[in-house]
C-alpha cells in the first residue's frame, strides 16, 4: 500500500512539474500578468509546498526541482523551501540553498532565521546561501556577525566568506572580523585576513592593537594585513573605496 502511494505522489508531481515548465514558458494566449496564470501559479506553488513534506525522500527532491523552475512563482513556498535546510538527506538540504540563492530578497528573512539554527550543518549551509546572493542582504550582517563566535570551525569560515562577499557593506562587522586574526583555526585566520584587506583602509585602527598580541602568529598575520592594505593603497586599488 505504501509504494502505492508512494508511486502515485511522484506521478502527481511529474504533472505539477509538467504544469509548472509550462508556466515558466511564454505563450500567446496567456499573459504573464493575466490573473488566470497568477491563480495557477499560486496554486501550484502551494501544492508543491507541500509535496515538500513527503516522507519520501525521491518526492521531496522532486517537488524542489519543479519549484526551482518556477522562478520567481516559488516565492510563496520560501518558508517551506528554507525549512528543507534542515532535510536529513544532504542533497536536498543543497538543493534548498541553491534555489533559495535564486529567489534572491524576497528569501532572505527565511535564511537569517536559519542562521540560529541549534544544528550547526543548517547554520552553514544557510551563510553560504548568502555567498551568491545577487542582493546583498545587509540584514544578514548582525546574524552573520554573531557566527563569527560560533563554536563550529565551518560555520564561523562560511559567515566570513558571507560578509566577504557584501564587499563594503560588510564594514558593521569590521571588529569582529579582525578577532578572527585570533581564530585557532589557521584557515579562518587566513579568510580573516583576505576579507579585511578587501575592506580596505578602514579597517586599520581596529587591527593596530593587534600588533601587541601575545601570540606571534597574530602580531605576524595582523601586519601581514596591514602590509597588503598599504600596497594597494599606495597602488590605487582602493582609489573608489571612499566613494562606496
Amino acid at each position: 500500500m505504501k509504494s502505492c502511494i508512494t508511486l502515485f505522489v511522484a506521478a502527481l508531481l511529474g504533472v505539477i512539474l509538467t504544469a509548472t515548465c509550462a508556466l515558466a514558458q511564454p505563450a500567446s494566449w496567456l499573459s504573464v500578468n493575466d490573473e488566470a496564470s497568477k491563480k495557477l501559479t499560486a496554486q501550484v506553488a502551494a501544492a508543491l509546498s507541500q509535496a515538500l513534506w513527503d516522507e519520501n525522500t525521491d518526492a521531496r527532491q522532486a517537488a524542489m526541482f519543479a519549484l526551482e523552475a518556477m522562478d520567481a512563482g516559488a516565492a510563496p513556498a520560501i518558508p517551506t523551501i528554507a525549512e528543507r535546510l534542515r532535510d536529513v538527506d544532504a542533497y536536498l538540504r543543497a538543493d534548498s540553498s541553491r534555489i533559495l540563492t535564486k529567489l534572491d530578497a524576497p528569501a532572505v528573512p527565511s535564511v537569517i532565521a536559519a542562521l540560529y539554527d541549534p544544528d550547526p550543518r543548517v547554520r552553514e549551509l544557510a551563510a553560504r546561501t548568502f555567498i551568491e546572493m545577487k542582493t546583498t542582504p545587509t540584514s544578514a550582517i548582525p546574524a552573520l556577525t554573531q557566527l563569527l563566535w560560533d563554536c563550529v570551525p565551518d560555520v564561523r569560515q562560511a559567515a566570513i566568506e558571507a560578509l566577504e562577499a557584501m564587499g563594503p557593506a560588510a564594514k558593521p562587522a569590521i571588529d569582529a572580523l579582525v578577532q578572527r586574526l585570533r581564530d585557532p583555526d589557521a584557515y579562518i585566520r587566513g579568510d580573516a585576513s583576505r576579507t579585511l584587506v578587501e575592506l580596505g583602509p578602514e579597517t586599520l585602527p581596529s587591527m593596530l592593537p593587534l600588533l601587541r598580541d601575545g601570540d606571534p602568529r597574530v602580531r605576524q598575520l595582523t601586519a601581514r594585513t596591514i602590509e597588503e592594505i598599504e600596497f594597494n593603497l599606495t597602488s590605487g586599488n582602493y582609489i573608489d573605496y571612499t566613494k562606496q
